[in-house]
């Protein structure tokens, strides 16, 4: 298990955090995001609508997906790193084919 954060490191990863969700924000519009989870190391961003998760994944750059369809609606989680911090964007779950 990896050691806890010292304080210094966690200040630090959280202003880094901070200066890249105003950066995303102002990238895909503050109308399409109702709230974001900011984390030192990670960044949760819930849209507006979830039916624009995905195309706010792809304008950040975000290609790795995890279905849900355990909960109720289902829902996608698009992952990536986006200046050198983890970024996750919820969206509609998304329809596939097996």
């Amino acid at each position: 298990m990896e050691a806890a954060l010292s304080h210094q490191q966690t200040l630090v990863g959280l202003s880094t955090a901070l200066d890249v969700v105003v950066e995303l924000v102002d990238l895909v519009g503050a109308e399409k995001v109702a709230g974001c989870v900011v984390r030192p190391d990670n960044i949760h961003i819930q849209p507006s609508e979830l039916q624009d998760g995905d195309e706010i994944a792809q304008r950040l750059g975000l290609h790795s997906t995890l279905d849900s369809y355990s909960s109720t609606p289902g829902f996608t989680d698009w992952c990536g790193q986006v200046k050198g911090v983890e970024v996750h964007v919820r969206s509609a779950l998304r329809r596939t084919t097996a």
